[in-house]
């Protein structure tokens, strides 16, 4: 099936999806996936029904993250988060979304694992100190956002979320560490990689994953001046 075939398919049904969606989203309920189990509260991203999120979990488990920092940018659920602790990961979480925060807080009582949590909108309330891994699932539709819920969906109409996001994430980046990125073919990745390009990323591609016929990209996210200096 083609880009624009399934496209054209989604718009039509994602009138009623999202109304499922909305209806089975506006109480809380418990995820369970390989040993992890995790509450997802009304208006936070929800592991289940959305691809992205074990996709980018599936790829950071690959990497030896035992006693290494990981930093979860906009953790939602908090499923990656409360994984890489469980694989004995430093992790930190953060999400402009207070009910996210809530839903880890629970989740980490429900499996005695330990994570630091900060409110934050990107990088803003994040003390700048370096992670050996920091790892993002972004909005990318580009819409404004009216809320919570949306703000997991929309990056603003003119990608604002990516243009604050690469001219903030200059402070994070170190000469060693790993910052990974999902998108899905959906997007227009295009404009997101000229983005990066306007705050010195670059964005390469390390795995791709085609499940339920949408492709998810992940991007190991290189500043520049590091890609240069391998050339």
């Amino acid at each position: 099936m083609t880009v624009s075939i399934r496209s054209i398919i989604r718009k039509m049904l994602q009138p009623m999806l999202s109304l499922v969606y909305k209806v089975y989203a506006s109480i809380p309920h418990w995820h369970h996936h390989n040993g992890i189990t995790v509450k997802v509260l009304p208006s936070v991203f929800h592991p289940a029904y959305f691809l992205s999120t074990k996709i980018l979990l599936e790829q950071l488990l690959k990497y030896q993250i035992k006693n290494k920092s990981v930093l979860e940018l906009g953790a939602g659920s908090g499923l990656i988060s409360l994984a890489a602790a469980k694989q004995g990961a430093i992790v930190t979480a953060t999400d402009i979304n207070p009910a996210a925060l809530a839903s880890i807080k629970s989740s980490m009582a429900k499996n005695e694992l330990g994570i630091r949590l900060i409110l934050s909108d990107l990088f803003t309330n994040i003390p700048e100190e370096k992670f050996d891994y920091i790892v993002i699932n972004p909005p990318y539709y580009p819409r404004s956002a009216k809320n919570y819920r949306e703000m997991a969906f929309f990056c603003g109409p003119n990608y604002e979320y990516f243009e604050k996001l690469f001219f903030q994430l200059a402070e994070y980046k170190t000469p060693n560490n790993t910052i990974m990125m999902i998108l899905s073919e959906d997007c227009h990745i295009d404009v997101i990689k000229s983005i990066a390009l306007t705050g010195n990323f670059e964005l390469h591609e390390i795995h791709a994953v085609k499940k339920m016929g949408e492709v998810n990209h992940i991007y190991e996210l290189q500043s520049q001046q590091h890609t240069n200096h391998q050339q």
